[in-house]
Order: structure tokens, then C-alpha cells, then sequence
């Protein structure tokens, strides 16, 4: 099709390191690699397709302008005699944009980072690969589970969870644990939601929460932490412990970063024990488990551990509580 055609020429003028993904030197990135030859996966594919809606969001820039600027007319004009129909790529395009619209209500509503995409694709790759196989096209939402890289999956997901939450958190007497809103401090929080935080270093937490379960007596915890990274020690947010009844309101806790550099993810989880150390020590999931079906991850930040971090400040708080 005349857009994949295209879409292959274009990642080829504007392939992008994860410095550029991150934030620095971006429009930087673009100048300088314009002409750096590199061999291409179906992965890398999927890094620059996050890259061109990165683009697209942060720097407000058109579809139409990103592929002008890479890619001559003339080689349009020549792809489209050579391609299926010219129809082929205005869906294509059309499916791109609606990329666009879904990061950019992620991003606006929710506080997602604009990277979001790639930070997932990438811890993914480190964390629980096989969930990766069969979904490098950036298109694949199997039955299995399977990690699905499109913006559009993702507000999917969220929506429903935020739905769910909204039908779920005044009367029904089923277990609901929700972060309605997130703020943190460390070296870099200026992405509420993507942290970028020294080795070791302490992350003050806050968090609006709500913590509701009435179908039975058990003694339910909430908890926060980065991903297994020693809970049972005490590394931890201890955020409400209920028994047939309600907490909400705002709690602030700390965390601390590994020692070990890296992407990491903070998330709650549910536990069922007589105190929070015993959910910890006994409950609390090994997060490589977890991650086998990432629908069902309570997600609240992604947290990159950089001894060559460059401080930001903090950003406002984020909310998951709108209905989109």
C-alpha cells in the first residue's frame, strides 16, 4: 500500500535514539540522523512509528508535515504509480491520525507521557519478551494477551478500566482499588507519569486513593511499589487497609529508587492478609509474572533509574478519573 510505502521511506530519514524519545535534543535528533544509514527490524519499526506520534503530540507537528519534510513529492508521485490505490493510503493515513487523537487524550486527560508507547515497548523487551512475539507490527491484540503498541489499544483499555471505575465505586460491594490522582518529587518529575530519578535516591509520593470492599469480612490492603523491588523490606506505600468497608482521601508515602539503573514500573496491588507486612512478604506478585497479562496491571508510573540525570521540576498532579 501507497502509506506503508511511504511509512518505510520516511523511518528511514528519520530514525530516532531513545535520548530523542525521552525528551532532550528531539528536534535535534532529527537534523542529525537524517542521514545516518541503519539496518531496520520490524522493532525498529515500531520505535519510530512511536516516534512520528511522539512528534505529533509534543511538538504539535502534522502527519502530513512529518512526511512532506522527509520525503520529496516526487517520490510520493512515484510510489503512488507503483503502489496498490491511492484509497490504500489515505486509510492508512487516516488510521495513523487516529494514533494521533488517542495519545494526545491519553496525554491531556490521563497525564500519560508522550512516550508512553516506547517506555512500554521497552521494558517489555527487558521484562517479559515472549509477550512481544507476534506483536512487532504494532497492530496485533490476540487473545493471549499479547502486549498491543498502539495508542489506540491503549485508550481502549484505560477508557473501559475508567468506565469500570465509575460504574463500580459508589455501589458495588466487588473489591475497587483506584490512584485518582498521582504526584511525585524526585530529580526529574516534570512527566508525572514517566520519573527519571538518581540510584537509590527517595521518591516523595502522593497519591488521592480509593480502597472499597463490602461483599465480605476480608482484610483487604492497598500497596504501591516499584515493581518487586524490595516490598518485603518496607520499600513501599502502605496506602489503606480495609475490612468490609471504605477509605479514600490523600496519602503520601516514600519510595525509593534502585540502586541499578534502569526502567522501572510503579504499580499497586491488592492484597488479602491480616497486615500489610504479611501481603507483602506473602502476597505481593513477582512483577515478571504480572506482566504476562498487561491488562490487568495496575499501572500508575513508569521510573528510569540515571546516575547522569538532569533535574526538572515537578509537574502538577495527574488525574485517572475522567470519562473520555
Amino acid at each position: 500500500m501507497v502509506f506503508i510505502d511511504l511509512w518505510s521511506r520516511v523511518r528511514k530519514r528519520m530514525p530516532l535514539s531513545k535520548s530523542d524519545m525521552q525528551g532532550g535534543g528531539h528536534e535535534q535528533g532529527h537534523k542529525n540522523k537524517l542521514s545516518a544509514k541503519k539496518k531496520h527490524t520490524k522493532m525498529d519499526t515500531t520505535t519510530e512509528y512511536s516516534a512520528c506520534i511522539f512528534d505529533c503530540v509534543v511538538n504539535s507537528v502534522d502527519l502530513i508535515e512529518i512526511i512532506c519534510q522527509y520525503l520529496p513529492v516526487v517520490s510520493v508521485a512515484r510510489l503512488a504509480l507503483t503502489s496498490k490505490t491511492i484509497s490504500d493510503a489515505t486509510q492508512q493515513l487516516h488510521g495513523l491520525r487516529r494514533e494521533v487523537d488517542a495519545a494526545k487524550q491519553l496525554v491531556e486527560l490521563y497525564g500519560f507521557s508522550p512516550d508512553h508507547l516506547y517506555l512500554f515497548l521497552e521494558y517489555y523487551k527487558i521484562n517479559q519478551p515472549d509477550m512481544l512475539r507476534g506483536s512487532e507490527d504494532a497492530d496485533v491484540n490476540d487473545a493471549e494477551g499479547r502486549l498491543t503498541l498502539t495508542w489506540e489499544a491503549q485508550l481502549s483499555h484505560w477508557r473501559n478500566r475508567v468506565d469500570w471505575y465509575h460504574e463500580h465505586s459508589d455501589s458495588s460491594q466487588e473489591l475497587v482499588q483506584w490512584v485518582q490522582r498521582w504526584n511525585a518529587q524526585c530529580s526529574d518529575a516534570s512527566r508525572p507519569r514517566a520519573l527519571v530519578a538518581l540510584p537509590g535516591e527517595t521518591i516523595a509520593c502522593t497519591v488521592d486513593h480509593l480502597n472499597r470492599q463490602t461483599r465480605n469480612t476480608a482484610i483487604i490492603q492497598m500497596q504501591i511499589a516499584i515493581d518487586s523491588y524490595q516490598v518485603v523490606e518496607g520499600n513501599r506505600g502502605e496506602i489503606s487497609q480495609i475490612c468490609h468497608g471504605s477509605s479514600s482521601g490523600v496519602r503520601q508515602f516514600d519510595l525509593i529508587a534502585p540502586d541499578r539503573p534502569g526502567l522501572y514500573m510503579i504499580w499497586h496491588n491488592a492484597g488479602a492478609h491480616y497486615s500489610f507486612q504479611q501481603a507483602a512478604a506473602e502476597q505481593w506478585p513477582d512483577y515478571i509474572e504480572a506482566l504476562k497479562d498487561w491488562r490487568s496491571v495496575n499501572f500508575v508510573a513508569w521510573l528510569r533509574v540515571d546516575p547522569c540525570v538532569t533535574p526538572r521540576a515537578a509537574s502538577d498532579s495527574v488525574s485517572l478519573q475522567n470519562v473520555l
